[in-house]
């Protein structure tokens, strides 16, 4: 059983894009605990895990986390890897409070708002060998993917749901920020 995030992780890879690659990490990377290495990929996320997963080592499991997502609790980290150890791979999940439909112009045709319908975050943990063997099979076949969890589910190896962080919202481009910035400015303590 683990204890705590920090008894796990031994190395931060920062698999980025080329141009997102300089001075990345700034003041950061002194305060981080861990090493942290900074690895120039292709702006592809098979690219980047292709690039990433040979410097992995001989570690058994890894931790895959979008930057986008900056409000991940290690207590989320901790139970993702958990539930990786004992299944291979899996992923923190959240209903979405609002329906979710398919649209064709625009018209609906297709409701998705289910208990079973859910939307995926990270970070994800998986198997390294696993998830190496899923990245090969994405290499070959061409797949166009979102995110290593549905890379490891095309596979046919079952991706285990954990309860996600309905913090843990996606931050993507200014306009994200900018919003973040506005409603931490308006917060008024009580």
């Amino acid at each position: 059983m683990i204890c705590s995030i920090d008894d796990v992780i031994r190395i931060v890879l920062l698999v980025v894009a080329p141009l997102r690659s300089t001075g990345l990490l700034g003041d950061s990377g002194r305060r981080c605990l861990k090493p942290v290495e900074v690895i120039p990929s292709g702006s592809d996320l098979l690219e980047r895990m292709q690039a990433g997963l040979p410097l992995l080592g001989d570690c058994t499991h890894v931790l895959v986390h979008e930057a986008s997502r900056p409000f991940a609790s290690r207590d989320l980290a901790l139970r993702v890897l958990q539930a990786a150890y004992r299944h291979g791979a899996a992923f923190p999940a959240v209903t979405s409070p609002d329906p979710i439909y398919q649209v064709e112009g625009r018209r609906v045709v297709r409701d998705f708002s289910d208990s079973t319908t859910v939307l995926a975050q990270s970070p994800q943990a998986f198997s390294c060998s696993l998830l190496a063997r899923a990245s090969l099979a994405a290499g070959n076949g061409g797949l166009a993917i979102d995110d290593e969890a549905q890379l490891v589910a095309a596979l046919g190896h079952d991706v285990i749901a954990v309860a996600g962080e309905p913090w843990n919202i996606k931050l993507l481009d200014t306009d994200d920020v900018a919003w973040l910035e506005t409603l931490v400015d308006d917060a008024k303590p009580l």
